[in-house]
């Protein structure tokens, strides 16, 4: 694993460099960074935060560098600057996002064995038990800390809920379910493609229920099989088929590993939050709302794969 050293955010202020992609959260904002001070050029990802959340403190961030075990993946903690952290130094420019979404890269593995590897990782951590009594519990993901109109977002999220658990067995989330240490809000824009994948993101790690990050990452899945076409539909099933029975094999009891319905209710969670949140930041709530009917559409099948 690699700890981002502070000189890191004081480079980049003095180097050149310019966007290459934005995406925009709960919370703020993330975007991929092309470094041309480098040669050859290297990316690298920041997130702005425009919205107070319980990021982990430049000492949070180093004591979970001490406990973290290995996880089969790349993990690149950040480096903190008030509002500003900054993940440098991949030459790799795509993210998981890119490839559920149709843009494949050349030479990256198989969304199939990305995924997979990518439960065995969760799996992993999720076990982590060893050095987590310092480490703070979450008291809930980023996406129930909104900008932008509260009331809008929330009128957003509950109606949007409601239509994508209607007719499917779900458990409604729990963040206080069980405690383990988690990654706190995995998802395709934290995930850079590549043997190993590299995870980003961890300012929100911490102790919390290990079902959120399994949601939280499925959910990326499920919007992917909402917009794709049906031979594209089908690779994605078997790819959230191989995440999650990675998840249950690494799993010390698998008997106790999560039951369906309780990761489609995280996984539920998430796609609200992120369908009210586009609609309050777009301005476009006719869209978010066609979308969360394809979504509704399709996790049926998606909870076959939850499910083995």
């Amino acid at each position: 694993m690699t700890a981002v050293p502070d000189t890191t955010a004081l480079r980049w202020h003095r180097d050149q460099v310019y966007v290459v992609r934005t995406l925009p959260g709960a919370d703020g904002f993330r975007a991929c960074l092309k470094d041309l001070g480098r040669q050859p050029a290297e990316y690298q990802w920041m997130h702005l935060r425009t919205s107070a959340a319980p990021a982990a403190s430049r000492a949070g961030i180093d004591r979970l560098a001490r406990i973290l075990p290995p996880l089969g993946v790349d993990v690149r903690l950040p480096s903190r600057s008030f509002d500003l952290s900054l993940w440098g130094g991949l030459p790799r420019s795509g993210l998981l996002f890119d490839v559920l979404f149709g843009n494949e890269m050349p030479g990256m593995p198989t969304l199939t064995a990305m995924s997979a590897r990518l439960g065995r990782a969760l799996a992993r951590l999720h076990q982590t038990r060893a050095g987590t009594g310092d480490v703070p519990g979450l008291p809930g993901p980023a996406w129930a800390r909104p900008w932008g109109d509260h009331d809008a977002y929330a009128r957003h999220t509950d109606v949007i809920r409601a239509g994508l658990s209607a007719g499917l067995p779900v458990e409604r989330a729990s963040w206080t379910r069980r405690s383990s240490l988690v990654h706190g809000r995995p998802g395709a824009g934290d995930i850079v493609p590549g043997e190993p994948c590299t995870v980003l993101g961890w300012e929100e790690a911490g102790v919390g229920n290990p079902v959120a990050d399994l949601g939280c990452l499925l959910g990326d899945y499920a919007e992917a099989v909402a917009v794709a076409p049906d031979e594209r539909a089908g690779l994605l099933r078997e790819a959230i088929g191989a995440l999650t029975d990675a998840y249950r094999a690494a799993h010390p009891a698998p008997a106790d590993a999560p039951g369906g319905d309780e990761v489609m209710g995280w996984l539920v969670e998430r796609v609200a939050h992120h369908l009210a949140l586009s609609a309050v930041f777009r301005g476009d709530e006719a869209s978010a709302y066609k979308l969360a009917k394809r979504v509704q559409g399709v996790l049926p099948s998606v909870k076959g794969a939850v499910d083995g």
